[in-house]
């Protein structure tokens, strides 16, 4: 499955990989990763082996200036993720990060990190 919150970017993705995987095996998803219900339901529904996470807000300067949606999505949406993975039995979760927070002694930085250490935290916890 393809899970994101942003419809064009699914669409997308999903219309490029159409044609390397086989038909039935690719579901687009819009989703928000900070509704922690939903993405239970979707887990349940799906019931994903690996999850590969890439979610995070990634436009630095935006970011600097709406700290509350960094926030909220890199790190709170970065924990339901690994959380409702945790619970129904993912092998294996990779978070992907192009680390564009550079300095973590910015705000954007912090947001990174945060979302790092939240799956971390998970590893060690499991």
């Amino acid at each position: 499955m393809l899970l994101g919150h942003g419809e064009n970017s699914i669409y997308l993705i999903h219309q490029e990989l159409r044609s390397i995987v086989p038909e039935g095996t690719l579901v687009p998803i819009i989703a928000d990763i900070r509704d922690k219900n939903q993405l239970d339901q979707i887990f349940t529904d799906y019931e994903p082996d690996v999850v590969f996470h890439a979610a995070a807000h990634k436009h630095v300067p935006l970011m600097e200036i709406q700290p509350i949606a960094a926030v909220l999505n890199n790190i709170y949406g970065t924990r339901n993720v690994a959380d409702v993975a945790g619970a129904h039995g993912v092998e294996r979760f990779v978070m992907i990060s192009t680390d564009k927070g550079g300095k973590s002694n910015k705000c954007y930085g912090g947001y990174e990190t945060g979302g790092r250490k939240s799956c971390t935290w998970y590893e060690s916890h499991v």
